[in-house]
């Protein structure tokens, strides 16, 4: 028996992540969260239809079969065949920005395909973390990485490191074998455009904080063979600019 689906993989339904052992058949407790979002929000009830993905590629189709005050339980009835991840692996470096931007620029690059983030700290990032800060703001984006992943119909789930300085970064960057990376670096004064790269299968795209990379800093990444690519003739801030690149890159030799 085929236990895939043959309807629509893309007709929307609410997906919800569950990370552990789904399969065809299994009755899942959905996360508290999850399980408040389904019932609270979205006011759905026994018999109603949802999908499960694991965030490592799968995704099942099923209904719910009970509710309670905690918890809502699913039964998965067959794998959805849906593949919508990008040809394209693009990693995002980007610097420190205040906690609405830096929000803002993870939510829209797991919209936009991005495969892994690294958040950095940088000469000119106006964001101080330390310490159980940094513990709650990776869990923080992580859960952002879940909503996204949720709304935009992935079943691979992006990773997000924990910040470290960008020199650090850079000399770990250097250390890994890294041949078939194209490394760009963002700088409004750079003379190429990201139409010069030379058909990329994979791109590692560096972003400055709020006021850019220090001329020190750009000095660094271009020694890690990083090229310096401008956007444009306008200088975007740091949420539009990486996004703009992830959206530039995707539309050229990705999936836009």
């Amino acid at each position: 028996m085929d236990n895939t689906s043959t309807k629509n993989p893309r007709r929307r339904l609410p997906r919800f992540l569950h990370s552990t052992g789904t399969s065809i058949g299994q009755i899942i407790n959905l996360s508290k969260s999850s399980s408040h979002h389904a019932k609270n929000v979205l006011r759905l009830k026994a018999g109603d239809s949802v999908r499960i993905f694991d965030g490592r590629g799968k995704e099942f189709e099923g209904e719910i079969v009970r509710t309670d005050e905690t918890f809502v339980e699913v039964l998965t009835h067959y794998k959805v065949d849906s593949s919508p991840e990008s040809s394209l692996e693009v990693i995002l470096a980007q610097g420190l920005s205040r906690s609405d931007r830096m929000d803002f620029t993870i939510q829209k690059s797991v919209e936009l395909g991005v495969n892994r983030i690294f958040p950095l700290f940088t000469d000119r990032s106006q964001i101080q973390l330390s310490g159980d800060r940094i513990d709650r703001k990776l869990k923080h984006w992580k859960n952002l990485i879940d909503a996204a992943c949720e709304q935009c119909l992935r079943n691979v789930r992006p990773s997000i490191s924990k910040p470290i300085d960008l020199k650090q970064w850079l000399g770990d960057i250097g250390k890994t074998k890294n041949d078939n990376w194209h490394k760009v670096v963002l700088d409004p004064t750079a003379s190429k455009s990201l139409k010069s790269l030379d058909n990329p299968k994979k791109i590692i795209l560096l972003v400055g904080p709020e006021s850019g990379f220090t001329d020190q800093e750009l000095v660094l990444a271009t020694n890690a063979n990083f090229r310096l690519i401008r956007l444009g003739p306008r200088v975007l801030r740091t949420e539009t600019a990486g996004l703009a690149g992830v959206a530039i890159i995707q539309a050229i030799w990705g999936d836009l």
